[in-house]
């Protein structure tokens, strides 16, 4: 079962309003700049998905948009299920479809649509006031202008679209005569040519007006920087720009795509990582000099004043240690690291290492590696006393002849803590709730969708499991609040 709803009118089409209402009731009564709200409104909604619909809607311009013309759907589950498989978790997903007011249809290549996109101009409605509001998160307007920078450079490059439209126009152009016959509009083939030239035009020129109204929308410093990535040879791997796999199956990428070159706004931070192909390993990065300027596959750097290039340097051949496994999670106040080989050539030993930055390292343990041996091995340590706050781990490899790897970083979130279950939901009386670690401080305070407290602050007693009372409360949904000294958590409910 599936709720969908029409922005216009808040028609159903299919199931019912109320988790739509829910929704755009928590967005109302409440605002985005920190990461709490945020973090919660991202259970709701995939924000992938919606990310990707407003920079294809506000690519195209469309005029007819967005106080109508705009559909939601959800997989129906009374609480987002994060488990689930792709679709089925209950957030709200976004289709696009009739946006043939845009294109130059009734507006210029040079509009810029963010206003309208924002409901600051038009019609507006709470899609647009969703959008407005949690621009004004630092975290997702980096991810939003990001994904553009990234789309611009791939699914909306010029080359691609108007491949496209050429394709389109000749699979019409045949049966256009008899709908002219019959139908008088356009009135001649020759107006015809003339408006697909129109959208021809568009397409060519929309990706540096887009990149215009960004400077108009968000400040003038995202000005335009060009990003060169290259690869040793493209056999043996290739580079993740962001988002963007440099692959020959990628939108608007090349056959040959190396050297690849795209567009970035300056200020933002660019991510590349390197992925090596079955039977070949990630050596370092170089950049444009050829001087080495990183050994782990994920390499990360601001966009400045400049022009950028780098290239990951590969290696045929399989790694010394074939690493299957490497798992870094935090239990109570430590973080175990385990990791296991199928086999291992010259492995002298391994080293743990650990980073506030992703950039600086420094040692938390040194394991003896099985030299040689084509056997499974399992290894695992333990940071007695992880860092506060975000870190990164990653694993370090070293011949007897001194040659290191190294393995992926995977961060780790000492300062925060996860609500990893709350049942029976709906509830009736007592809820019960599940952490990830104990919650020996710990304090939970209700409130409703409109951000008005339903119960204050308690203390609640739980190690890592603990009931709250709920039975005094209306109907309706809620908000669960958990807070310690180093922490905090949100988890909605449904009272019935």
């Amino acid at each position: 079962q599936v709720d969908l709803m029409n922005v216009e009118n808040n028609e159903v089409e299919e199931g019912d309003n109320v988790a739509y209402n829910a929704l755009n009731t928590f967005v109302s009564n409440n605002t985005f700049t920190g990461s709490t709200n945020y973090n919660t409104l991202k259970t709701m909604i995939d924000i992938v998905n919606f990310t990707d619909y407003m920079i294809a809607e506000i690519f195209v311009g469309n005029q007819d948009w967005p106080h109508k013309n705009m559909r939601l759907w959800r997989h129906k589950l009374p609480n987002t299920d994060i488990n689930a498989p792709f679709g089925h978790d209950g957030k709200w997903r976004w289709m696009l479809y009739d946006t043939d007011l845009g294109l130059a249809f009734e507006n210029s290549v040079n509009d810029n649509f963010f206003a309208r996109a924002r409901g600051i101009v038009g019609g507006g409605g709470p899609v647009a006031s969703m959008f407005n509001k949690i621009l004004e998160n630092e975290e997702y307007k980096a991810y939003f202008l990001t994904r553009l920078a990234d789309l611009l450079n791939t699914t909306f490059l010029a080359a691609r679209t108007q491949s496209m439209l050429a394709d389109l126009k000749a699979v019409y152009q045949p049966i256009m005569p008899d709908h002219i016959a019959r139908w008088k509009a356009p009135a001649t083939m020759t107006e015809w040519d003339a408006n697909v030239a129109v959208v021809n035009n568009f397409m060519g020129e929309r990706p540096n007006t887009y990149r215009t109204h960004v400077r108009e929308s968000f400040g003038g410093g995202y000005l335009n920087r060009s990003v060169t990535v290259d690869v040793s040879d493209a056999a043996h791997g290739y580079v993740k720009v962001n988002t963007v796999d440099i692959l020959p199956t990628s939108d608007g990428v090349s056959a040959t795509p190396y050297p690849w070159t795209g567009t970035y706004f300056q200020t933002l931070t660019m991510t590349l990582t390197a992925v090596a192909k079955p039977g070949n390993h990630f050596v370092r990065w170089e950049d444009g000099a050829g001087t080495s300027v990183g050994s782990t596959e994920v390499f990360t750097f601001p966009v400045g004043a400049n022009s950028y290039s780098y290239k990951a340097i590969f290696a045929s051949g399989a790694l010394p240690v074939v690493l299957t496994r490497f798992e870094v999670k935090k239990k109570d106040s430590r973080v175990h690291i385990a990791w296991t080989t199928t086999s291992e050539k010259n492995n002298d030993y391994f080293v743990v290492e650990r980073s506030r930055t992703a950039q600086d390292w420094e040692v938390v343990a040194t394991v003896k590696g099985a030299a040689t041996t084509n056997n499974m091995s399992k290894y695992s340590a333990v940071d007695e006393l992880p860092l506060p706050g975000l870190s990164y781990y990653r694993l370090k490899q070293v011949d007897f002849d001194g040659t290191t790897t190294y393995s992926r970083m995977v961060p780790v979130n000492m300062g925060e803590f996860m609500i990893s279950n709350v049942w029976p939901n709906p509830v009736s009386d007592v809820l019960t709730i599940t952490a990830d670690l104990p919650l020996a401080d710990a304090e939970y305070e209700i409130t409703d969708m409109h951000g008005r407290t339903r119960k204050g602050y308690q203390k609640v007693n739980m190690t890592k499991t603990g009931t709250i009372p709920v039975g005094h409360l209306e109907t309706g949904i809620y908000i669960l609040n958990i807070r310690t000294k180093t922490g905090h958590a949100q988890s909605r409910f449904l009272k019935q």
